[in-house]
């Protein structure tokens, strides 16, 4: 009676530690959230991607979880998991998250991190676009701009229109930082201490550089760290 007490004893083990190898299994941390309402009563989309991307989590003790399909929530500042298994989806708690990367289609990569405290953005996530001893990250956000109305079932009602609201963030070698949204010359230069205007004005000159989207202004950074070297 006790061998056979035993070998059941084994047996239940073994397949209680055979469920586990999933994709959040013992050899990974555990994902932490809890189920994503999606916000009703808007248009538009609160994500920065339309799709989910296969990404990468980094928890605040350095492990890292990978390989899960993953989306911005600009709107609401939560990073979302669709859990293949069931297809839930999870808010995943901005607690264990330090940073976040997601691979795009097209072979392009996005990082994501906590806000460093000097840009003063509550902590907020951020994506990293470029630099070293000089740096740019930019804001995701998506706000509410304006309304429309939609008739349904023959009642007209009042609905939110998400927009892109993105806010980038230059962060200078003495740890002070400036915040644009519009990316021109006029709001890169203007807010600019003297010392860093002529560092600004010389790579741009010289390169004969524009500032009108994300490509120019990483194009900037990179040259200005280049020339610090």
């Amino acid at each position: 009676m006790q061998r056979l007490l035993i070998i059941l004893i084994l047996f239940a083990s073994c397949h209680i530690f055979g469920q586990t190898v999933n994709t959040d299994s013992l050899f990974e941390p555990k994902l932490r959230g809890t189920p994503y309402e999606f916000p009703l009563g808007y248009t538009g989309t609160p994500f920065y991607t339309d799709e989910w991307l296969k990404g990468d989590i980094m928890t605040p003790d350095g492990r890292q979880i990978s390989n899960k399909l993953l989306r911005y929530d600009g709107y609401s500042d939560l990073l979302v998991w669709f859990r293949e298994e069931d297809s839930l989806w999870v808010q995943l708690d901005p607690d264990f998250i330090q940073s976040f990367t997601l691979y795009r289609s097209n072979g392009s990569v996005a990082r994501f991190k906590k806000s460093p405290v000097v840009l003063n953005t509550a902590g907020s996530f951020v994506e990293f676009l470029a630099g070293d001893e000089y740096q740019v990250f930019v804001r995701r956000k998506v706000a509410v701009r304006g309304s429309e109305n939609r008739k349904i079932e023959g009642k007209v009602y009042a609905f939110g229109v998400w927009q892109p609201q993105y806010e980038y963030y230059l962060l200078l070698p003495d740890n002070s930082s400036l915040r644009f949204r519009k990316i021109n010359k006029r709001s890169v230069l203007e807010p600019l201490p003297d010392q860093y205007y002529l560092v600004f004005d010389d790579i741009i000159r010289k390169g004969h550089l524009r500032l009108r989207n994300e490509i120019d202004l990483i194009r900037l950074i990179t040259s200005i760290n280049a020339s610090v070297k």
